[in-house]
Formats: C-alpha cells, sequence, structure tokens
C-alpha cells in the first residue's frame, strides 16, 4: 500500500501578521509572565495575611507593612525602571528585574521574622518595578503596530478602546469581550 504522501497544504494561510517566530514567542511568553508574576504577588500575599499574622506576630501594623513594602517600591520606582529599561536594554532590565524578584521571593520564604519578611518585599517590590515596564515595552516591540494584535494592544486608546463612547452599549461590550478573548480590533 502506498504512503498518502505529505499532508495537503490549508488552502487558508495564516495571515503574516499571526505569524510569530519561536523567538518572538518566547519573548512574548516571558514578558507577559514577568508582568503578570508581579502583579499577582501584589494580590495573592493577601491570602497569606492571616498565616503571616499567626506565624510571625505584629499584628495589622506588620500586615499593612507587608503589604505596602511591596506597593511603595513599586509604584516608586516603575517610572524610573521604564527608563533605565530605555537606556540599558528591556531584555538586561527585564532579566535583572527576574533575578532581584526571584531572590527576594526567597527571602521572603526564609525570613525568620516580621522585620525580614518586610525588607524582603520592598526589595521584591524593587524587582518588580524593574519587570512591569521592561515586559510591557518588550511586548509592544514584540506585537507590531500594523498587525492587527497590536494595533489593539497598543492602539491611540490601548485597553480603554472598546470604552469609547458607541451608539450601542452592546457593541462597546461585544469588543471589550472580543479583546479579552484574543485582541482582535473590529473595523
Amino acid at each position: 500500500m502506498a504512503s498518502p504522501g505529505p499532508p495537503a497544504r490549508s488552502e487558508h494561510p495564516r495571515p503574516a501578521s499571526l505569524r510569530r517566530s519561536a523567538g518572538e514567542a518566547r519573548i512574548l511568553l516571558v514578558a507577559i509572565l514577568a508582568s503578570f508574576v508581579a502583579f499577582l504577588d501584589a494580590c495573592v500575599v493577601n491570602v497569606a495575611l492571616p498565616a503571616i499574622d499567626r506565624d510571625l506576630g505584629g499584628g495589622l501594623a506588620v500586615q499593612q507593612w507587608v503589604v505596602g513594602g511591596y506597593l511603595l517600591p513599586l509604584g516608586s520606582l516603575i517610572l524610573v525602571a521604564g527608563a533605565v529599561s530605555d537606556v540599558f536594554g528591556r531584555i538586561r532590565i527585564l532579566r535583572l528585574g527576574l533575578m532581584v524578584f526571584g531572590t527576594a521571593s526567597l527571602a521572603c520564604a526564609a525570613a525568620p521574622g516580621a522585620t525580614g519578611l518586610v525588607a524582603a518585599r520592598i526589595v521584591q517590590g524593587a524587582g518588580a518595578a524593574l519587570l512591569v515596564p521592561a515586559s510591557l515595552a518588550l511586548i509592544t516591540m514584540t506585537l507590531p503596530a500594523g498587525s492587527s494584535t497590536g494595533r489593539s494592544a497598543s492602539g491611540p486608546l490601548g485597553p480603554l478602546g472598546p470604552a469609547r463612547p458607541t451608539s450601542s452599549a452592546r457593541f462597546s461590550a461585544d469588543c471589550w469581550l472580543t479583546q479579552l478573548a484574543g485582541g482582535w480590533s473590529l473595523p
């Protein structure tokens, strides 16, 4: 019996705007995960606050410093970190941010007391401040403005594009859900 031969090519090849090289896909994955983990850490620590209070003591003041110790350097250094990533390179600063964030995360896990935990959270927030602007800049660079995905991700109104005034609230909601589902922009 003869072999069926190579598989037939699809009649509808993927548009050039949807083709990504393996390197671009890897950069996108790392950048998206880096940004995600930086913001996730700001939220997920709230679940651990009762256990932190039980294990390390200190009451409400320590809990506030655990949360604020992360958010203060993140909020105050994020613009500086963006400028630093423009000067020294986005990938280099993203790597530095990942190393600082990861090392500080290990220090948080190994903290013997409340003071060590708060200090590690401050360093972790500084690492997150390095991560966020570099990762978002890499995403913007990897998704060119001419592609349909890049246009919806980096358009003039960005994620608020679907919130612009329209004749129908349903149309606006459909655009928002479409962007959440995959980032396609409607004409």
